[in-house]
Formats: C-alpha cells, sequence, structure tokens
C-alpha cells in the first residue's frame, strides 16, 4: 500500500518526467516546484556546482502528469531568493505568484477581441500623448523628471544600473498631475474612435 509521502513523491517524478519530455531537459525533481498555477525550474551553471540567478517560470495550471498543461517554454523568471527554493521564503513567493498570474492573465485577455481593440486604443492615445511630449518642452521636461525618479527607485531597490526604466505610462502622468481633464476627454473621445 502507497503512503501519502510516497504517492506525493511520485506525483513529483512524474511531473519532472512530463516536464523533462516537453523542454527536451534532464530534470531532476529537486530541481522543480509547482507554487499555485506555476512550476519552478532552476538549473545549473554550467558545468559548476551553483544554480543560476534566475529561476524560470512555466505556466502549470493544476500541474498533474496527465493534465496536459504543463508549457515548454518559460513564461518569466524570478531571481532565485524570490522562489521556493529558499525555504521559509512564502511571502517573496507569494508576492512573484501574483505578478506571475497577473502578467499570464493580462496575455489571455490580450487575445480576445476585447483584448486586441484596448491595444488598438492604447497605441492611438499613445501617439496622442508622444505628440505632446514631443512638441511641449516643459511637458517633456516634467516626463523625463518622472522618468529619473522611477530609475532612482530602481537603482536603490536593485542596485545602480540593474534595472532601468524605459519609460514611463499614462498612470505615471496622473500620478504627477500631467494629465490635464481637456487631455484626459481627448484621450476618452480617442478611445471612442478607434474600431
Amino acid at each position: 500500500m502507497e503512503t501519502l509521502t510516497e504517492k506525493s513523491k511520485l506525483t513529483k517524478e512524474q511531473i519532472a518526467l512530463c516536464f523533462g519530455e516537453r523542454t527536451g531537459y534532464d530534470v531532476e525533481t529537486k530541481d522543480i516546484r509547482v507554487r499555485g498555477n506555476w512550476l519552478f525550474h532552476r538549473t545549473r551553471m554550467g558545468l559548476f556546482d551553483r544554480y543560476d540567478k534566475e529561476v524560470d517560470c512555466y505556466w502549470a495550471e493544476d500541474a498533474r502528469y496527465n493534465s496536459g498543461v504543463l508549457c515548454m517554454e518559460p513564461w518569466d523568471a524570478v531571481e532565485y531568493e524570490n522562489s521556493p527554493f529558499i525555504p521559509k521564503n512564502d511571502k517573496k513567493v507569494f508576492i512573484e505568484l501574483k505578478r506571475l498570474d497577473e502578467g499570464y492573465q493580462q496575455h489571455l485577455y490580450d487575445q480576445t477581441e476585447e483584448g486586441q481593440l484596448e491595444k488598438r486604443q492604447e497605441k492611438v492615445v499613445s501617439e496622442y500623448l508622444n505628440n505632446i511630449i514631443q512638441n511641449d518642452k516643459e511637458f517633456k521636461n516634467k516626463c523625463i523628471d518622472i522618468r529619473n525618479k522611477k530609475q532612482d527607485e530602481l537603482d536603490k531597490k536593485y542596485g545602480k544600473n540593474k534595472k532601468f526604466a524605459l519609460g514611463i505610462g499614462t498612470d505615471d502622468m496622473r500620478k504627477a498631475n500631467l494629465i490635464t481633464q481637456e487631455m484626459e476627454t481627448r484621450m476618452q473621445e480617442i478611445r471612442k474612435e478607434v474600431k
């Protein structure tokens, strides 16, 4: 008779086998963790006895050997220190699971007709705002200041030149009170015009 521990171990071995078949990797059970909707896979740095700094994350809703939901390519990655491979790391893992779920759900939404329409609308709104930025030097300088503040925050959190703020979004402009009521009204009109 199988005990619960043997059954759990067997399930993890089956997941490792299935995952390895899909990815082409030789996967050991010690190198995978399943949390929430995600399978975390750590890899070694070449021939060294150390692991990469990032852990690959694969969408694996209801990960079971025969579920058919294990992906072949990682959706994203997390820093090793934020992964379930670190003992008693539930808070950091929870934050990463939330980020991964939100990003994946947004990806699924973006594939819908409604999501595609929203992307087209946001593209036209971005063009409208970029036109203002290019033609209004004061507005442009305020946007640069916001971007620089975001970069300073990233530098403080991750270290200088580790991560980069590539730009700012409409929400960043709203938080800084750069979007006037007139601009907000025009953006709503633009969204309605796009089909």
